[in-house]
C-alpha cells in the first residue's frame, strides 16, 4: 500500500504548491481548503528544533525520523505530538494522523495504521485506536481506518485518469486531421492553347504566344528599299 499512499500523497503536496503559486495571498486556512497538505511548512512554519534541543519534541523526532526515514516536520507535527499523551482515544487518533501527513518521507510511507498503532503504545496510555467521526475525517483517513478501500479507490482513480488522457489524445489526433484535410487544397492548371492556321502553340499562363509565320508569305528582298537593313532566307 505504501507505494498508492505516498503516490497519493505527493499529488496533493503538488496541487497544494500549485495552489501557493497563484494565490499567494490567501491564508493558510483557504489555501489548505483548496488543496489540503499538512505536510506544507509555509501554512505551518515550525519552531526549530535547536531552540530547544532537549525537549520532548526533540527526543520525538530524533526517533520518528530515524525510524520511518523523515525529513521534515512542521508547527502541525509540534502541536499535535505535545498533546497526544493527554487527550482521549478519539482526539489522539486525530492527532497521531496529523503527525503522520504533516511529516515528509525520504521515501515510501510506511502503513499508516501501524504508525498510528506505534505512536499510540508509546505515547499514550490507549490500548486501542478508534476510527475516526464523520465531522473528524479528512481524505487520508481511509488509509488508517480500511487500507484495502483506500488502494482500491486509487486505483479506480488511476485508471479513470489513464482512459481520460487516452482519449483526450485520441480528440487531439482526430482534430488535427480534419484540420490538415481542411488546409489541404490540390491545384490544376489547364495549359492556354492559341493556334494559328493548322499550327499549334501551347504556351504557360503568364506568357504571350508567339506565333508561327510563314516564309514564303514575305516579301523578297529589293535594293530599291530605302532600309539598310539586309535580312536573308
Amino acid at each position: 500500500m505504501g507505494d498508492f499512499l505516498t503516490q497519493f500523497y505527493l499529488e496533493h503536496i503538488r496541487k497544494h504548491q500549485q495552489a501557493h503559486s497563484k494565490n499567494s495571498s490567501l491564508a493558510a486556512t483557504v489555501l489548505q481548503t483548496l488543496a489540503i497538505d499538512l505536510s506544507c511548512i509555509q501554512c505551518y512554519p515550525p519552531t526549530p528544533i535547536h531552540l530547544n534541543p532537549r525537549g520532548r519534541f526533540a527526543d520525538f523526532w530524533a526517533w520518528y525520523s530515524e525510524t520511518y526515514q523523515a525529513t521534515s516536520y512542521n508547527k502541525l507535527t509540534q502541536a499535535n505530538f505535545l498533546k497526544l499523551p493527554t487527550i482521549g482515544r478519539s482526539a489522539a487518533r486525530v492527532a497521531a494522523r496529523n503527525i503522520i501527513f504533516s511529516c515528509r518521507y525520504q521515501g515510501e510511507i510506511e502503513n499508516p495504521r501501524d504508525i498510528v498503532t506505534t505512536l499510540f503504545r508509546r505515547f499514550t496510555s490507549h490500548h486501542s485506536v478508534p476510527k475516526v467521526t464523520a465531522e473528524q475525517r479528512i481524505l487520508f483517513d481511509i488509509f488508517i481506518d480500511d487500507p484495502v478501500k483506500a488502494q482500491q479507490h486509487i486505483e479506480a482513480l488511476q485508471a479513470a485518469a489513464l482512459e481520460s488522457a487516452q482519449a483526450s489524445e485520441e480528440e487531439t489526433s482526430a482534430s488535427a486531421t480534419r484540420q490538415i484535410s481542411q488546409e489541404t487544397v490540390i491545384t490544376v492548371e489547364e495549359p492556354i492553347i492559341t493556334s494559328t492556321s493548322t499550327t499549334t502553340a501551347v504556351v504557360t499562363p503568364t506568357r504571350t504566344p508567339i506565333p508561327i509565320v510563314d516564309p514564303n508569305s514575305l516579301a523578297p528582298y529589293s535594293r530599291d528599299q530605302t532600309s539598310e537593313h539586309y535580312t536573308y532566307f
